[in-house]
């Protein structure tokens, strides 16, 4: 890249330094000439439309592209994994594991529960609510029911 200077002969260049020394003392602009200046240069800037970038206009189409067809490669690998083999259990083992599993849970709360404070379950948030408590009742079928109503006396001390 080359300027004006570079083709200037040594001459020439003499007579541009002594127009530049005639020329004498140029006075500073005004104040104002710079906000002027600015205020000019940023409405000229703000009316020249701004092109959009090349690939702007190609983005959206290619992401949905590229989205549908890594779905597509999603569905298809899930679609031929092979499956996990089922465990091979002896008939009737999982009723008795899981039997196993509730009675010591049972056990767990039958030795617990006595040494638990109401207000501590209370304050733990382990009640069941006043819906949740009138829901179950009304699942009871009527013989559980009665036995129902027979524990809460007995528990009350009420006779029958």
């Amino acid at each position: 890249m080359s300027n004006d200077f570079d083709n200037l002969r040594e001459e020439d260049f003499a007579e541009l330094i002594g127009e530049i020394k005639a020329a004498g003392q140029v006075p500073e602009p005004s104040p104002l000439f710079w906000n002027h200046l600015s205020a000019r240069v940023r409405d000229a800037v703000a009316e020249e439309p701004i092109a959009p970038a090349w690939w702007s206009l190609y983005w959206r189409p290619l992401a949905a592209v590229a989205g549908t067809v890594g779905l597509a490669i999603f569905l298809l690998v899930r679609a031929h994994a092979p499956g996990v083999p089922a465990a091979v259990s002896a008939p009737g083992s999982t009723e008795l594991t899981a039997d196993v599993e509730v009675s010591e849970m049972w056990r767990l709360i039958q030795v617990a529960a006595p040494k638990v404070e109401m207000e501590s379950v209370r304050d733990t948030g382990l009640m069941p609510s006043q819906y949740a408590t009138d829901q179950a009742i009304e699942a009871l079928s009527p013989s559980e029911r009665e036995a129902l109503i027979k524990l809460l006396r007995k528990e009350m001390g009420v006779a029958e």
